[in-house]
């Protein structure tokens, strides 16, 4: 969680996916913390965290219509997943996104 003043303003979650891989999701920063760098420092925090416990990919979704979170994803190391759609609980609207740790 991260905070704008005393307000809690962000959250990301991060959760075991398979052997060597998490996976990130539900990165949610409320409308009038955007902006700010709250979603890249939630990420940042939840990238080094999974370093220490030994994760060697990070993996997550997103849905295509939020090309800010794809642009944030992107300049953060994240490349297109060769996941096809449809696996996992993919859909068609979602962008497979992978990050060697």
């Amino acid at each position: 969680m991260v905070k704008l003043g005393d307000q809690p303003v962000g959250i990301l979650m991060m959760k075991p996916h398979s052997e060597g891989v998490c996976e990130m999701n539900r990165m949610f920063v409320r409308p009038k913390a955007r902006g700010h760098g709250v979603g890249r420092a939630l990420c940042n925090r939840v990238i080094e965290r999974s370093r220490e416990l030994g994760y060697e990919i990070m993996i997550l979704s997103a849905l295509d219509r939020h090309d800010e979170a794809i642009r944030l994803y992107r300049s953060l190391g994240f490349e297109q997943d060769s996941r096809p759609p449809g696996a996992a609980g993919a859909t068609q609207r979602e962008v497979q996104m992978r990050l060697v740790l």
